[in-house]
């Protein structure tokens, strides 16, 4: 019973990474698209990779990038509050929730089938 339990959360951690991936995606060359058209004097600067962790897993993809006035605007980024590396809100919860439990060797378990450092653990209030 635990291997078939362990199975289908991985296959759903697994669906719910490629869906929000997707989002991202869709979302990230949608909101370009509008920064561009309402931006006349915007010039595109290449792509960057940005990532992020959340419950379901690390999701990345190529966020475009703007020059404005010399300075570098990342729409996707901003709209989505979303910074490189960082660690979504629900993942923020259930970190702080395990930390209140004082389980670290669950903790560091559980994050480490979430593909998470352990380090987070003592950062996150």
């Amino acid at each position: 019973m635990n291997v078939a339990e362990q199975k289908v959360i991985e296959e759903i951690r697994q669906i719910g990474q490629k869906v929000l991936e997707d989002w991202a995606i869709q979302q990230a060359d949608q909101i370009a698209f509008e920064f561009q058209k309402t931006h006349d004097h915007a010039k595109k600067h290449g792509k960057k990779k940005l990532h992020w962790h959340t419950t379901f897993g690390k999701i990345e993809l190529k966020e475009q990038l703007f020059l404005i006035d010399g300075k570098q605007q990342r729409p996707f980024s901003q709209s989505a509050s979303i910074h490189c590396r960082g660690y979504s809100i629900p993942l923020q919860r259930v970190i702080t929730d395990l930390g209140t439990n004082n389980q670290s060797q669950i903790e560091i378990g559980y994050l480490r089938d979430q593909s998470v450092p352990a380090g987070p653990v003592l950062c996150i209030d």
